[in-house]
């Protein structure tokens, strides 16, 4: 009963823990590369250990390739380890590279509605860049809409929503 209770303050105090689950996939990288590069890897070995232990055993048993698949499955899953650990490094890049601070790219800057209308509830606006186009979540001030295709400015960001606020471009020039 001591246990339940250290086990269960212990997670309402606010680490991240996440158990063996969590631990587990973060060993194999699955928390620092996309889950389906990891299971690219991992399939990829998979297909190539069972067709080479296939041959060399000439197995057409169903049963032993049954039994070759647990050995499969955990040799495959550090294989792909193996394989993704160096590609670690570029998904950091990446991430780096899409972390956009609002005050320093975002506001200020006219943008376009995307979606059928934008509302005081809910809404996207893409911005062009010298890359891809940004799409962010907007809304409007109350009482305002826009329609797909009109032309705004982010003039706000909202933390706690994630959410960006717009206006036409007449009403923030004044």
């Amino acid at each position: 009963d001591a246990d339940a209770d250290a086990d269960a303050d212990g997670d309402a105090e606010g680490g991240h823990g996440g158990g063996f689950f969590h631990t587990l996939l973060m060993f194999f990288n699955v928390g620092e590369i996309p889950l389906m590069v990891f299971v690219s890897f991992f399939g990829l070995s998979m297909w190539v250990i069972s067709l080479v232990a296939n041959v060399m055993l000439h197995n057409e048993s169903l049963l032993i390739g049954a039994v070759i698949a647990v050995p499969n499955v955990i040799v495959s899953a550090f294989l792909a380890k193996l394989f993704t650990t160096p590609i670690k490094k570029v998904f950091r890049a990446l991430d780096k590279q899409t972390d956009i601070e609002p005050d320093d790219e975002v506001l200020g800057r006219p943008c376009v509605i995307k979606t059928s209308e934008a509302n005081e509830t809910f809404g996207q606006a893409v911005i062009e860049t010298d890359g891809a186009p940004l799409t962010l979540n907007v809304i409007t001030r109350p009482g305002q809409r826009f329609e797909q295709g009109q032309e705004v400015v982010v003039t706000d960001y909202i933390k706690n929503k994630n959410v960006y606020i717009v206006e036409t471009l007449w009403d923030s020039e004044e």
